[in-house]
């Protein structure tokens, strides 16, 4: 099963279809679930979010194993038009193919 999303709910638009990237059009404050799946454990890996081009505070998690490495974070300052990204701070993690990454966004206020 495929949860790539063909058409981006109102107030987001897709930077890439099925990518890691996602632009708000609304401002506000967001709550933002975000996970990866490895296919193999890589040594120092982190993966955080990234408002715009700028590491999203608390938001790094080590990719200790193999499998679903997530978190969650709530973002209070989003103007409209800003971006949330997923980013690996290593090139050497793995995706897993066709469900490798995943941004789960709800604007709360």
């Amino acid at each position: 099963m495929n949860d790539v999303l063909t058409e981006a709910p109102v107030g987001m638009t897709y930077n890439t279809l099925g990518g890691s990237t996602v632009t708000l059009t609304n401002a506000g404050v967001y709550r933002v679930d975000y996970r990866i799946r490895t296919t193999a454990a890589v040594a120092g890996a982190l993966m955080e979010l990234r408002q715009n081009t700028t590491a999203v505070d608390n938001s790094s998690v080590s990719v200790v194993a193999a499998g679903e490495t997530s978190g969650v974070a709530i973002i209070r300052t989003i103007a409209a038009n800003e971006t949330i990204a997923i980013d690996i701070t290593t090139a050497n993690a793995t995706l897993a193919a066709g469900t490798g990454a995943f941004l789960d966004i709800t604007r709360i206020a």
